[in-house]
């Protein structure tokens, strides 16, 4: 509630224009390695990164502890606040990104994803690479010389921003319900579109379960039956042979283990609404 009333302050809402060392741009950085205790909103998006050390943070009333390589993504309604735990040595970097911006960002990978982030319950946090951390912290530093010219600095900035949204999105929206290994390799096998149908069994026989059983977790999985995988597999490389080889149909479908001219026929016809031979006529 304390929270709530804090926000209508206007003393506590910090504008891009006065918190940014380049206003008239998309985005920018801080590089200050100081706490901010006071709570605050934003009227523009910022990502908290911690450095070196570590910090208590209040986000919403909710606290979290960041450590070296933590992010924080805050939309410009979240009610922060931040203290060193060794307030000498904790070093932290700030983004702003000017809510414009976070648009376009978010328009690549769809229009839901702005709201998604927008509406989120929890803390938005994150974990980079050391290895990220090091690449980027030289750039920081050398972008805060006055021999860098606007532009390059810009281009930089947006670079590293964006490379750190794309690991907050995967993060976040990446399938969580993977496959599990042996199932992966089962599918990697089938993707050959040289494999028998007959060797399905042999292959069947290399996963923990009978092929019948194997068959009901394939489908839960994929969408699709063993035979139907299989089928697209040999039609996607035919289509291949059929625009970019001389090959004759009788080869593509002998070499891709179709016993027999009709039913390989029949097969890419009811795929494509076209015999073989007519697809390459159209396409090639």
């Amino acid at each position: 509630m304390e929270h709530s009333k804090q926000a209508k302050n206007q003393k506590n809402i910090c504008k891009y224009t006065a918190c940014s060392p380049y206003p008239d741009q998309e985005v920018s950085f801080n590089y200050l390695n100081r706490p901010y205790p006071n709570f605050h909103i934003h009227d523009y998006w910022e990502i908290l990164l911690v450095v070196d050390n570590s910090l208590s943070h209040i986000v919403n009333g909710k606290m979290c502890t960041m450590k070296s390589g933590d992010v924080c993504l805050l939309r410009p309604n979240d009610m922060h606040a931040y203290i060193f735990e060794k307030e000498r040595e904790t070093k932290t970097l700030t983004f702003l990104i000017k809510n414009e911006y976070m648009l376009k960002i978010s328009s690549v990978y769809g229009n839901a994803l702005y709201d998604r982030l927008s509406s989120f319950d929890d803390i938005l946090s994150n974990k980079l690479s050391p290895e990220f951390l090091r690449t980027i912290i030289p750039i920081i530093l050398s972008m805060q010389s006055n021999m860098i010219d606007n532009e390059t600095r810009l281009f930089q900035t947006k670079i590293i921003i964006n490379r750190i949204i794309s690991q907050f999105v995967f993060s976040y929206y990446s399938l969580k319900e993977q496959s599990p290994d042996w199932l992966n390799d089962f599918v990697m096998a089938l993707n050959s579109p040289f494999i028998s149908f007959e060797n399905v069994d042999a292959l069947a026989q290399k996963t923990p379960y009978s092929y019948s059983r194997l068959s009901r977790i394939f489908k839960k999985h994929t969408g699709r039956t063993i035979i139907e995988h299989i089928t697209t597999s040999k039609l996607s490389f035919a289509k291949d042979e059929l625009l970019y080889t001389d090959k004759t149909i009788s080869e593509i479908a002998q070499e891709l283990d179709y016993l027999s001219m009709s039913h390989f026929n029949r097969t890419f016809k009811k795929a494509f609404g076209v015999s073989p031979r007519e697809y390459r006529k159209i396409n090639k």
